[in-house]
């Protein structure tokens, strides 16, 4: 029975490992990048418009959004953004935990040539 329990939690760590991980870890490492690049595209915009740059990096829907109206919004996006991804880090982290908490525990075993500990 401890067998089939320990093959049980082999397949399911393995389908884990291959298929969940893989997402959340890049789920929250896209997220927290562009949480962090985000914010600092803004203050380029904001740069790029006092030194007389005339575009518009930012638009809401087909409207752009001026420089001065980017930067907010792109550090509300970008705290977002972070929180998200480290939302999505944690999760990795207690999806982690919880098949560790699965895992059977084999009993110990002793060679032949050592005696059992006295109880």
């Amino acid at each position: 029975m401890r067998t089939m329990k320990s093959v049980g939690w082999w397949i399911l760590a393995i389908s884990v490992f291959l298929v969940v991980f893989p997402c959340t870890l890049a789920l929250a490492f896209g997220l927290m990048l562009s949480g962090v690049l985000t914010p600092i595209a803004g203050i380029g915009n904001v740069v790029a418009h006092l030194a007389g740059w005339e575009g518009h990096l930012f638009a809401l829907g087909t409207i752009p959004l001026s420089p001065w109206l980017a930067l907010p919004v792109s550090i509300v996006v970008g705290a977002l953004l972070l929180g998200l991804g480290w939302l999505s880090w944690k999760a990795t982290v207690v999806i982690y935990r919880w098949l560790m908490s699965l895992k059977p525990h084999a009993e110990p075993t002793y060679p032949d040539s050592y005696s059992m500990p006295a109880v």
